[in-house]
């Protein structure tokens, strides 16, 4: 056999093993890559130790802010004209607050849950704030206000009693007290312990100071004990509440309304493909029940496609439209006819207060409640609550959660400072809570998401590398380009 023969067998076996070897090393990427690419993700998703997903929920990485807007009540001493001349409230604010999320007392367990408390912690912040902690408000004082609430079904004699005492404490129907006293810091109430050691039942207030957030911040009890579903056995499960304070039916509400259900809020489980016709779920200890929230479009954030969801009139309905809410009337079954749609009880969960919760201005709500009374201005834009998620990894993109509390103030009769005033809804106040993803977080979500494309361009790479030395053996062997030239024995060599 010639040298020349030998190198064109030689070229053969390299050109057509390589083509092979590229054809055969692509394939089976492209096969096995999606085993592969899942098993990488359920990793990184799933709630355990050292993965992607427990790193950002045990101690919240994204920026998240709570906004505060205070109603001040500017003619609280027109309330018995109120027929002439409505309450008049105007906003103030919004105070805000940087928000951070640690989990404490972690415990998994062996039915692939993980039982959790979390410890909020709040620090306001001036530069982002339309005025100061220090700002005065006006508006419902909520001590009298609960207590004759409390009292509403009580002999006339126990009215008078503390009617008596009202008088004697020279206590107002309204207040007027520093914002940051009537968040965080608290306030004295003067009847407020002469009223604990009369033991009135349903009447319950278990701080020794008055305010909307007092001994909340850095509270890793507040918000109660958490069990949560780690997704180790069901990625569709995974963030799903398992129960909330050991059950998973509170006594709050009636029925399936009182279901401890969906999220928490900071972790999804991947979503179904279709999601116009999926809704989402997610507990809201604050109110003390699930808010289901309806799709509404695609977004793009940060160069990912999400998914917006909305808060809509189902939300905070009594049955009047929507019958399956009506079992978030409490027991009270008499309160239930006059509860018109967009409000909602949440006084059970909020120690006997007559607290009803709203999305801010009474938007979504019957026209009623802002004819009312004067300063409310609701608008789709500024009020509603809604939530973007990351479909594929249930990373949330972009949250903004809303709420308003009002009080109901009720005449009585029996108590001289809510003799001859109208029943109506008072706004205190509605808080705005935000969170954005950041760009780092959002790098790293973009790559969980195209995982599983990247071995199939790398498998696909190597495929037609594979196939370009293929081509190039078949080409050659066509047009016989193997051999190579040389000099035969009697050729003379050049003079």
């Amino acid at each position: 056999m010639t040298a020349c023969a030998c190198t064109e067998k030689t070229k053969k076996i390299w050109i057509f093993g390589c083509g092979g070897f590229f054809l055969l090393i692509g394939m089976i990427l492209a096969v096995v890559w999606s085993a592969v690419s899942i098993n990488i993700l359920h990793n990184q998703l799933v709630l355990k130790n050292g993965s992607q997903t427990y790193n950002n929920w045990v101690e919240t990485p994204i920026p998240m802010y709570l906004e505060f807007y205070m109603f001040n009540w500017t003619n609280p001493e027109k309330i018995k004209d109120w027929q002439t001349e409505k309450p008049n409230f105007v906003q103030l604010g919004p105070y805000v607050f940087t928000e951070k999320r640690v989990r404490a007392d972690v415990k998994f367990n062996a039915n692939n849950t993980v039982s959790f408390n979390q410890t909020r912690t709040w620090h306001f912040v001036p530069e982002m704030s339309n005025g100061t902690l220090d700002d005065e408000v006006t508006n419902l004082n909520l001590i009298p206000t609960t207590v004759a609430y409390t009292l509403r079904h009580q002999h006339a004699v126990v009215k008078m009693i503390v009617n008596f005492l009202f008088k004697e404490k020279n206590v107002h129907m309204t207040l007027t007290k520093k914002v940051r006293e009537l968040l965080f810091d608290g306030y004295d109430d003067p009847v407020l312990d002469f009223l604990r050691k009369l033991n009135i039942s349903g009447f319950v207030i278990p701080f020794n100071l008055v305010g909307w957030f007092v001994e909340r911040n850095e509270s890793s009890t507040h918000d109660g004990r958490f069990n949560i579903y780690t997704g180790e056995d069901d990625m569709a499960k995974l963030g799903v509440i398992a129960n909330w304070n050991n059950v998973n039916h509170t006594n709050f509400y009636r029925d399936h309304c009182g279901t401890v259900s969906g999220t928490t809020g900071e972790i999804w489980p991947p979503l179904p493909t279709d999601q116009s016709q999926v809704d989402i779920e997610m507990f809201t200890p604050d109110i003390c029940r699930s808010i289901t929230l309806k799709y509404e479009k695609q977004i793009d954030k940060l160069g990912l496609r999400g998914n917006r969801w909305v808060a809509d009139e189902r939300v905070l309905d009594n049955g009047w439209n929507y019958p399956p809410a009506s079992c978030y009337c409490t027991s009270d079954i008499a309160s239930c006819p006059d509860l018109l749609p967009g409000v909602l009880n949440v006084s059970q969960c909020q120690f006997g207060a007559p607290a009803f919760i709203s999305f801010p201005h009474f938007y979504l709500a019957d026209q009623s409640y802002r004819d009312a009374i004067s300063g409310m201005n609701p608008s789709k834009e500024e009020h509603e609550f809604y939530m973007a998620l990351e479909p594929q990894t249930g990373i949330p993109l972009d949250i903004r959660g809303q709420l308003q509390l009002n009080l109901m103030m009720t005449p009585d009769e029996h108590f001289s400072i809510f003799e001859n005033v109208p029943k109506i809804f008072i706004p205190m106040l509605w808080f705005r809570q935000t969170a954005n993803l950041t760009e780092d977080l959002a790098k790293t979500a973009w790559w969980a998401v195209n995982l599983p494309n990247f071995g199939l361009w790398i498998a696909f790479g190597i495929l037609g590398v594979g196939g370009i030395f293929v081509i190039v053996g078949i080409v050659l062997t066509i047009a016989r380009k193997w051999t190579c030239s040389s000099r035969s024995d009697d050729e003379e060599p050049l003079q």
